[in-house]
C-alpha cells in the first residue's frame, strides 16, 4: 500500500482524490432504485399471473406488458439524449429492469 500512496503523490492524484466529494450517495441511491423497481415489478408479475387472481389471459395482464414495454421505449429514448456517463448508468438500470419485466 506505501507504493501505491507514493504513486499517488508523486503525480499529485492524492490532493485530488480527497478533495472530490460527492453532495449524494450515487451508487446507494442506484441499488435502493434498483431494488424497489425489481420487488414492485415482482410483487405485481406475481399477483397479476396468478390463476387465483388474475391469470395470464386477462387482459389487466396484457395492459401491464404493454404499458411496461412503452414505458421502457419511453426511457430508453430519454436515455438517447443523455450526455452524461455515470447519469446514463443510473437511468440504464431501471430502464432494462422495466423493459425486462415488459
Amino acid at each position: 500500500m506505501p507504493l501505491f500512496v507514493w504513486t499517488q503523490k508523486l503525480f499529485g492524484i492524492r490532493q485530488e482524490l480527497q478533495t472530490m466529494k460527492s453532495s449524494k450517495p450515487y451508487a446507494l441511491i442506484t441499488f435502493m432504485e434498483t431494488i424497489m423497481i425489481i420487488w414492485f415489478f415482482y410483487i405485481l408479475l406475481l399477483l397479476i399471473y396468478d390463476n387465483h387472481i388474475l391469470g395470464d389471459r386477462h387482459p389487466v395482464t396484457a395492459m401491464v406488458a404493454i404499458g411496461s414495454l412503452i414505458w421502457s421505449i419511453i426511457l430508453f429514448m430519454n436515455l438517447l439524449r443523455i450526455r452524461s456517463f455515470d447519469y446514463a448508468i443510473r437511468y440504464a438500470i431501471p430502464t432494462v429492469v422495466i423493459f425486462w419485466n415488459g
